[in-house]
């Protein structure tokens, strides 16, 4: 559990803003009132050109997310001698909250709407072309917006397969890092791509149904790469891809809160992890995806 929560990226994809409200119609700035160009020049005794931004509807509306998980007594003293349950118990209900916010967050990104192909996949690692794969990326959200992408989400297959192409190391070899794909880091990749950060989203999930055997696949998906203007403030009026909106009045907690209570019809303690969030896509024009990255 705790190896697989290692892996969940999402509150750095969508960083935290506390609100005040669980519910609130702030609106956004238009992309065009950002980037408007405005007549400047001002003649003697004349007034000084004036402006305004444009708001657009936007809303968000957090909603508690939450898991229960009851410690029997019976079971308590029946498995003390090989782990703890409540510790464990508490792992777990976290875990379930957390993953869940992993994959809406993931849903989001996934569904961008506008891509660049990557016409060789990153397992060719001798003709594949990652670093202008990405700057074609860059440049698109960079056309659209006026800003530029930081922020790559890879899975932990396309990590290790970009960190073999030729491409890459040749630009790390020119550059005296001196690095192979052995010790490359998610830092090296960055100042390969000119980006901010790399992030390495590892996080999995069981979709067989319950009692079958588990049929594990990456919450990302393989298949692309994700390209996105991140948020670097905790300016709700920055500009940026997406962010996680949390509501701590009723006593959450950004990683979950947990708690404990006693059932005495069941003989047994519960513990629970609760989350008040709602995970927002700010600007959908900053992201863009890099498709056929992989095969799967």
């Amino acid at each position: 559990v705790e190896a697989n929560q290692r892996g969940f990226v999402g509150l750095r994809a969508f960083p935290v803003i506390e609100v005040a409200l669980p519910s609130d119609n702030p609106g956004k700035i238009t992309l065009e009132s950002l980037l408007k160009t405005e007549a400047t020049e001002r003649a003697p005794g004349a007034h000084y050109s004036r402006g305004k931004f444009d708001f657009t509807t936007w809303t968000y509306a957090t909603v508690e997310h939450g898991f229960e998980m009851p410690i029997d007594d019976s079971q308590r003293r029946r498995y003390r001698f090989f782990f703890d349950l409540e510790v464990n118990s508490a792992r777990a209900v976290r875990d379930r909250v957390l993953r869940n916010l992993e994959i809406r967050i993931a849903a989001i990104v996934n569904a961008i709407s506008t891509s660049t192909a990557a016409g060789t996949a990153w397992s060719s690692w001798s003709s594949a072309t990652p670093i202008a794969n990405v700057v074609a990326a860059k440049d698109a959200i960079r056309v659209r917006t006026g800003y530029e992408a930081d922020t790559l989400i890879l899975t932990p297959k396309a990590f290790d397969n970009v960190s073999n192409c030729a491409e890459v190391t040749a630009k790390l070899t020119a550059s005296g890092a001196g690095k192979s794909a052995v010790d490359m880091t998610t830092e090296d990749l960055a100042k390969v791509f000119g980006l901010r950060q790399v992030l390495v989203a590892g996080g999995l999930k069981n979709s067989a149904n319950e009692k079958q055997s588990a049929s594990l696949a990456n919450i990302w998906g393989n298949t692309s790469a994700k390209l996105i203007v991140g948020a670097k403030t905790n300016d709700p009026q920055e500009p940026c891809y997406g962010r996680t909106f949390h509501y701590s009045e009723d006593g959450s907690s950004i990683g979950a809160t947990l708690e404990t209570y006693r059932d005495e019809e069941a003989r047994g303690d519960v513990v629970r992890a609760r989350m008040e969030t709602d995970e927002v896509e700010m600007y959908g024009e900053m992201g863009q995806l890099i498709t056929g990255v992989l095969a799967s």
